[in-house]
């Protein structure tokens, strides 16, 4: 152990040794661990290969509380599905925990019950959502020490806020305290004292530091000329004013509500395969024109993924669904899941101008070595980061455009999709009372009516699985 305020307290000299080592002490004595490790290795499993050891002798969690949260996150992603094989759920069950950015909001939530309930032994997070994690360990292990940030000052904050996690407070009169364990004491020492100053000046004001894909909206914040009411650069609206986009959005339309019907019988199923690739050719068309420039080779390859997941949302494909379905067609299921796994770029904001080439997320890995739960994540990634931070603005504005330009009402129909998945409206009413899809399709059986200043459900919620009566509990008399 050694004070990083000392000069030279990293030293060997100017330490003290724990008798047995930390690591000793740190898995033997029962504290619970923040490791903070790379989203890199969690995905390929290598965050493992120094603690299997340990993780092995841990004992299956008891508590029926636990149980219920650990039913819950694997109902939500699918994992009750067979050939659905989830590390991330198998390692719940010895109080192990997984929390980065691309584990899906209501399974981080359910995670974090998890994790304050006192279950959890370990918890591998990522830099960035450790230091969000409001929740206190015994222990932050630090199995590196790199950190995001531009210059030193700013990976100096980053660690500063990820140690903060060590320690518990508690309502006793005692000095609480926390450890914090390094391979590298002596760049723990300097990044702690460390002193970083805010800028003076945002991004708007300090355009040189503005990323290229995002200078059009930096300058539309600056000159005055971003659109409030479109959500886009008035730049950006005036391209979506072009006829190839008017023509994009009407054809659109015609396949969605063709002959009256409603979208899902007419983009369903494999006699409709044409009608769905047109419809992401003119959506690309339109995607396009609000960037000023054609999409380069890796970013076809994220829209065209977006879009597929997007079409799957629309058609009533519930979070779980749309992962099934990736993780089915990526391990070629149909084919026995011989040979490699199929190609499926990994999800990326858009516009990404360095996004060039494609790539696999799973290159030259077998079929059958697939990751269940990096399917998992990168459909989240896509949902989250992609169709509704990359596409959903500019989708909408463009057919807002359209409704001003055409006064074709059907356009409101296409709006509500981009908002809420469907033009249902139940199921639109339930989502702005807070419930995801996932959700809606569980609780629906158990609805008698909804209106917007109430949900009443019938009495056979009384015999509704415990996870259903948690969802809605809110809601009961």
């Amino acid at each position: 152990m050694f004070s990083p305020y000392v000069v030279g307290g990293h030293t060997v000299r100017k330490s003290k040794e724990l008798v047995g080592g930390f690591e000793k002490f740190a898995f033997e004595s029962g504290l619970s661990i923040l490791m903070y490790v790379s989203k890199a290795s969690i995905y390929n499993g290598k965050f493992l290969d120094d603690l299997m050891w340990f993780i092995d002798g841990l004992d299956e969690v008891e508590d029926q509380h636990a149980l219920d949260i650990i039913d819950e996150v694997e109902h939500l992603v699918g994992a009750d599905e067979e050939g659905h094989n989830s590390l991330m759920v198998g390692l719940l069950r010895k109080g192990v925990v997984i929390h980065h950015g691309s584990v899906p909001l209501e399974v981080r939530f359910l995670v974090e019950d998890f994790i304050r309930g006192g279950f959890a032994r370990i918890c591998f997070a990522t830099s960035t959502l450790a230091q969000g994690v409001n929740m206190p360990f015994d222990i932050v292990w630090l199995e590196n020490m790199r950190f995001q940030g531009e210059g030193d000052g700013e990976r100096s904050l980053s660690f500063k806020n990820l140690i903060g996690r060590a320690g518990r407070l508690s309502s006793e009169e005692k000095f609480d305290y926390g450890f914090v364990y390094t391979k590298n004491p002596k760049l723990f020492s300097r990044r702690i004292n460390d002193v970083y100053f805010l800028k003076e000046m945002s991004l708007v004001d300090s355009p040189e530091d503005c990323p290229p894909d995002s200078r059009e909206l930096v300058d539309s914040i600056r000159d005055g000329t971003f659109n409030d009411e479109l959500h886009i650069p008035q730049s950006k609206a005036d391209r979506l004013r072009d006829n190839s986009v008017i023509k994009a959005a009407f054809d659109i339309l015609e396949i969605f509500y063709a002959n009256g019907g409603d979208v899902r019988s007419n983009i369903r199923g494999e006699h409709n395969r044409d009608r769905r690739e047109a419809v992401k050719y003119n959506l690309r068309l339109i995607f396009e024109a609000s960037i000023g420039r054609p999409l380069l080779y890796g970013e076809q390859a994220v829209f065209d993924n977006a879009i597929s997941i997007f079409l799957q949302l629309i058609q009533g494909a519930s979070f779980r669904e749309n992962v099934g379905l990736r993780y089915s067609r990526i391990t070629k299921r149909d084919e026995g899941r011989a040979g490699f796994a199929q190609f499926t770029q990994g999800a990326s904001k858009l516009p990404n101008s360095k996004l060039e080439n494609r790539f696999s997320l799973f290159d030259q890995v077998l079929a059958r070595n697939v990751s269940y739960d990096a399917v998992v994540y990168d459909t989240y990634d896509y949902l989250d980061q992609v169709i509704s931070f990359s596409l959903s603005d500019v989708f909408i504005a463009a057919f807002k455009i359209y409704q001003q330009v055409s006064g074709d009402a059907r356009a409101q129909k296409v709006i509500e999709l981009l908002r809420f998945g469907t033009n249902d409206s139940m199921n639109m009413l339930l989502i702005r009372y807070g419930f995801s899809s996932e959700q809606i399709a569980e609780i629906t059986p158990y609805i008698r009516y909804v209106n917007e200043s109430d949900i009443v459900f019938k009495e056979t919620v009384a015999e509704a699985p415990l996870y259903i009566k948690k969802i809605v509990e809110w809601y009961l008399p």
